[in-house]
């Protein structure tokens, strides 16, 4: 990924669900913590780092920079835990199984 500063999240609510965002910009923490509905549309804008959970990898449509995730949202019916490190542009992303939660992979 390239580096971009500061660094754009958006995401796009296909169904009904739950997000949990930690954003870190211009040394400040923000928390974005909701139910999100269909037809929702969301900017986040960052400059150190983000952190997300995700209630389901097939509810959302994601772009990092303008660059899509989906190829790493694949897997359905999993929760999603993950973070963006703007400096090193660094993304992470694991899944976990809903009935388990147990850490399934990357």
């Amino acid at each position: 990924m390239n580096y971009y500063s500061p660094s754009l999240l958006e995401i796009e609510i296909l169904k009904n669900s739950y997000i949990n965002l930690t954003i870190k910009h211009k040394d400040e923490l923000s928390f974005f913590n909701k139910r999100v509905n269909k037809g929702d549309k969301l900017q986040f804008t960052f400059d150190d780092e983000i952190k997300f959970d995700l209630l389901n990898a097939s509810h959302l449509k994601a772009y990092l920079n303008g660059l899509s995730l989906d190829s790493y949202f694949t897997k359905n019916n999993v929760k999603i835990r993950g973070s963006y490190i703007v400096e090193k542009s660094q993304l992470y992303i694991g899944y976990y199984n809903d009935n388990q939660n147990q850490f399934i992979g990357n």
